[in-house]
């Protein structure tokens, strides 16, 4: 058999396995190594598949899909540096836990090392940023005489799949090698149901009848019928199958925190970033929790508590901006603090928390269910790799079997001095963007929630953009799911995961980006105008806050240089015209100045899919007095 059906088959074979293991969605960038790859992933249906010339944009959307429910998309890509533009999206869903499948193809060992074009060192290319690893040699026509050759490419993806999304999930590396002609000269050559047709139901067939016969094994005793040499000879169902589950706290650990919580009346819950997709009842167990203990429960845009219908009494969604006011904090440090989720995007958290431990001897217990250790304030503690919801209803159900806290004055008095906070800083807010105008970021953030529709998707671009929702969102009882890629916090790739998100979540998703996030990830818009015209399409409304430059900086020790460095060196205007850029990709664009313009292109209509995107001109400097002044203000109305 010649190597170009040696490889079909063997291509075939592994993306079966993928898909019999869950894998809905496959991105790919063209290439003739990965040629093989392309062709099986163009004969399912079962799968949806974006095509992206740009394989860092690609790499992002697939980490956008990963995102929305934790089944992994599949990266294809051709040797060479195409794999290795993969690598900032694989740090990303590294450090974030977001799953991902990465398939590069690469030459056959004999042309390793020798000069061969467009060969590098893939094999351990991505190192210490993925939870696994193989190089898949190149397969020969004798391994497909064996029933175990091909058993062994499926066992590794069926591996591959459940290493990708178990936890800590994030990405796997699948580097396969292909020797030329690397395709049939006709493809009809191997037969059609080298991809076994129909392996979903066929799978589920096996599953119910629950044995297997040799020939589904692909052990002892199967052959290679006669007349099929190039047939896939496998099981068309997993080769390996899983049952998940996650540990529960033990009793024991339950009732000594139960205890903690009764004996300390000066604690807080902290929701920070969550995984993508947390456990079931997730908002609604922390909210009881809060409840039950009386603490408040501090909460950013992306933990998911600020939105949803759930009780959000205990919520207290400016923590950032009360953290700032020190007079008012020296009087309120906790003693024990809670915290779900990842640390917060702004740093006064941890160094509110670092500050208390100094003061107050708080003590932490962190629940880190994907095994993260995430305490950059390295305050130590509990760490407790449980499954959140599970830990805060056991927890709540403990605290009523002791009665509860009772009717503790102190306890009382300490939820409502933060609830009154909370409140405080609503009435600065709304105070100082009325005197800011338009010309400002916080109106946006502001008016966002209100103005989506239930069930919408928002993601925030690193920088100020990230920060401003946490800032100015406020809460609401619309559900929203809030992103933002801030694993490694970098601002690659920012349009192309929100279109990733748009294309696996099916709902509409709203992108707020910085100028410079956007000029950096203008291919995005190759990607998401790819995604749009998919059969199924997509939703997709990016606001780009226009501020010329990096307005980060201005809130950094970096704005005391010299004027004409800082501006030189740092806040590095791109000049981009955003119309023509959007033009230049065939996309919509608009200016938008007020609350009726943002409300016409994002809230709900009937029959407006597609991608679109809105230019909100900001004025910077006066954008950055309006955030001091909101700081002050809040911190004048605490000390009164």
């Amino acid at each position: 058999m010649s190597s170009g059906n040696v490889n079909l088959t063997w291509a075939r074979a592994l993306l079966d396995e993928l898909i019999a293991a869950g894998l809905r969605h496959v991105v790919l960038s063209p290439g003739a190594r990965s040629a093989p790859l392309a062709l099986a992933v163009s004969e399912r249906n079962e799968i949806e598949a974006v095509v992206s010339y740009d394989e860092r944009s690609a790499a992002y959307v697939a980490l956008g899909i990963g995102r929305v429910d934790g089944i992994p998309a599949a990266l294809v890509c051709t040797s060479g540096t195409a794999a290795a533009n993969y690598l900032p999206a694989v740090v990303e869903a590294f450090y974030d836990n977001v799953p991902l499948i990465l398939l590069t193809a690469d030459r056959p060992s004999e042309l390793r090392e020798t000069g061969a074009w467009q060969t590098i060192r893939q094999a351990d290319l991505y190192r210490s940023f993925v939870r696994w690893e193989v190089d898949l040699p190149a397969p020969e026509d004798s391994q497909l005489q064996d029933a175990q050759s091909l058993r062994y490419v499926r066992h590794v993806a069926a591996r591959a799949m459940a290493v990708s999304s178990d936890r800590p999930a994030g990405p796997v590396h699948l580097n396969v090698a292909f020797r030329e002609p690397l395709l049939p000269q006709v493809v009809g050559e191997v037969p059609a149901e080298t991809h076994l047709e129909g392996s979903s139901d066929l799978a589920a067939q096996s599953t119910s009848r629950g044995e297997e016969t040799p020939d589904e094994l692909g052990g002892e005793g199967a052959a290679v019928p006669s007349g099929a040499a190039g047939r896939v000879h496998g099981t068309v169902r997993p080769v390996v199958r899983r049952v998940d589950s996650l540990e529960t706290a033990s009793p024991e650990t339950v009732e000594a925190l139960a205890q903690r919580i009764l004996a300390e009346p000066r604690g807080l819950i902290l929701a920070g970033r969550t995984a993508a997709y947390p456990s079931r009842g997730y908002a609604e167990a922390l909210a009881a929790l809060a409840a039950a203990t009386g603490y408040p429960l501090l909460a950013e845009t992306t933990g998911g508590l600020r939105f949803g219908p759930h009780d959000r009494t205990h919520v207290v969604a400016a923590g950032d901006a009360v953290l700032r006011a020190d007079a008012w904090i020296a009087g309120h440090r906790p003693r024990l603090a809670i915290r779900f989720g990842r640390s917060f995007a702004w740093r006064q958290v941890t160094e509110f928390l670092a500050q208390s431990a100094r003061e107050a001897g708080i003590h932490q217990v962190v629940i880190d269910p994907h095994r993260t250790w995430d305490d950059p304030a390295r305050l130590g503690g509990d760490l407790l790799t449980v499954d959140p919801a599970a830990l805060a209803r056991a927890l709540v159900d403990a605290l009523r079997e002791h009665g509860g806290p009772g009717s503790d004055a102190s306890r009382s008095a300490w939820l409502e001095d933060w609830l009154t906070a909370d409140r405080a800083a609503t009435e600065a807010r709304a105070a100082v963007l009325a005197e800011a105008g338009a010309a400002c970021t916080g109106w946006v953030h502001d008016a966002l929630p209100s103005l989506l529709g239930d069930g919408a998707v928002v993601m925030a671009a690193n920088s100020m953009a990230v920060r401003d929702l946490e800032s100015f969102a406020g809460t609401s009882d619309r559900r929203l799911q809030v992103f933002a890629n801030r694993g490694a916090a970098g601002i690659d790739g920012t349009l192309s995961t929100a279109a990733g998100l748009a294309l696996a979540s099916r709902r509409p998703v709203v992108l707020l980006t910085g100028d410079i996030a956007f000029a950096h990830d203008l291919s995005g818009l190759a990607a998401a105008s790819e995604a749009a015209s998919s059969p199924r399409g997509l939703d997709l409304v990016v606001i780009v806050l226009n501020d010329q430059g990096g307005g980060i900086f201005e809130y950094l020790p970096l704005a005391a240089l010299p004027p004409r460095t800082f501006e030189r060196y740092f806040l590095v205007k791109p000049d981009l015209d955003i119309g023509r850029a959007c033009a230049a990709f065939g996309v919509p664009h608009g200016v938008v100045t007020d609350l009726a313009g943002l409300a016409s292109v994002v809230s709900p209509q009937r029959g407006v899919v597609g991608v679109r995107v809105a230019e909100v001109p900001v004025e910077r400097a006066l954008n950055t007095r309006m955030h001091r002044r909101y700081w002050a203000k809040l911190a004048a109305a605490l000390e009164r």
